[in-house]
């Protein structure tokens, strides 16, 4: 029994560092320099309809980078990715919650009871995601949690009643 544990261990285990591979592979397509690497100067990709093709593999960066990679705390995410003199129009109710859950290292934010955790917590996390663009569709790929999102972009309505998840 131990061995069969041990197995499905390390299978598994093989499997979940194999989703974190794709970052760098290169992309059939991408512009790149004569060293290379993607030339980020290049006209952007367009779709079918001429419109700008998202589909790629993204990671957002902080513009200030944080204490201690060991440290962290979703909370002040915001703060680090604010350009320098940016403020936030706060209410002083809103403000007074994101100081305490700040102080708290977070605790009492919404996403430590409902799991995937939703924007802005979301798009604020440090890892790489996948942007797949299609006509009437758009699908946002993440590692987290191995979920994703879909956007339909066809002009059907919100529906009235929604089902919380």
């Amino acid at each position: 029994m131990k061995k069969l544990l041990s197995l499905l261990g390390v299978t598994w285990l093989s499997f979940q560092m194999g989703l974190a591979q794709w970052v760098n592979y290169p992309t059939p397509g991408v512009p790149q320099t004569k060293d290379g690497k993607p030339d980020l100067s290049a006209p952007t990709p367009k779709t079918a309809d001429g419109k700008v093709d998202l589909s790629e593999i993204w990671q957002i960066v902080a513009a200030k980078p944080k204490p201690s990679e060991y440290e962290y705390k979703p909370s002040q995410d915001l703060e680090n990715y604010m350009a320098d003199g940016a403020t936030i129009p706060w209410q002083p109710w809103a403000e007074a919650l994101w100081r305490k859950r700040r102080e708290s290292s977070g605790a009492g934010q919404p996403s430590e009871r409902c799991l995937p955790p939703g924007v802005p917590h979301e798009v604020l996390i440090p890892l790489p995601f996948r942007m797949v663009q299609l006509p009437g569709i758009t699908f946002i790929l993440r590692e987290e949690f191995n979920h994703f999102r879909q956007i339909f972009t066809d002009g059907r309505p919100h529906r009235k009643e929604r089902n919380p998840t």
